[in-house]
């Protein structure tokens, strides 16, 4: 049951998604074959984009050989687009190929190995922050543009190009939990565990508002 990332029709149904979900946070928008990334707010075309492993795949090669077999990869990690267009941000090159080889290069070897137990002590930025930008685009794969167009959303984004540096409108102080452990095998009954690979308490939804 292997799936491939780059499946054409898996990005259609992406990008198809996010621009019905672009166009309602930004109406302007409608009428374009475009939409923001989630990340840098470039305003994009679909061949500007790549599909993304949200969970890196290496996180994933000490999953149980029957979750890899039975659940694809891209279930296993969840999907999102990101833009892989050369990125600049005040005249700074920051990638060649825009936030998908962003996030590769500065945070993908980090949230391995906090997945895999190799960090367990999470005393640096670098782990936190790259652990921050994992939950931002977990989030966004669920709620979309309204996560990218909230407060919090653009101060997770602005944090996303500062891997070694908090910025100075992130909360002072959070918590951060890790509990329980994987499933030692897969069932009907846990199979959901590998099929949803982040959880969210809804509570009460704030859609957020576009911001330019």
């Amino acid at each position: 049951m292997s799936q491939q990332i780059d499946h054409p029709s898996i990005k259609e149904e992406l990008f198809l998604k996010l621009q019905q979900d672009h166009s309602i946070f930004d109406p302007s928008s409608a009428n374009t074959d475009k939409i923001r990334c989630c990340m840098c707010g470039r305003l994009l075309a679909k061949d500007q984009f790549s599909l993304e492993h949200i969970i890196p795949q290496q996180a994933l090669k000490a999953d149980l050989r029957a979750a890899r077999t039975l659940v694809p990869t891209n279930t296993r990690a969840g999907l999102t687009l990101l833009c892989n267009t050369p990125l600049e941000l005040k005249g700074r090159k920051y990638s060649e190929k825009g936030c998908n080889s962003w996030k590769g290069a500065k945070y993908d070897t980090n949230i391995n190995k906090i997945i895999n137990g190799v960090i367990n002590k999470i005393n640096h930025k670098n782990p936190i922050i790259s652990l921050l930008s994992l939950c931002y685009l977990a989030l966004f794969s669920k709620f979309g543009y309204r996560v990218a167009f909230t407060k919090a959303g653009i101060i997770c984004r602005k944090q996303f190009f500062s891997p070694a540096k908090f910025q100075a409108d992130l909360p002072d102080f959070s918590q951060l939990a890790f509990l329980g452990s994987s499933p030692l095998d897969i069932t009907e009954n846990n199979q959901a565990y590998w099929s949803s690979p982040f959880w969210f308490d809804e509570g009460q939804q704030q859609v957020g508002q576009y911001v330019e």
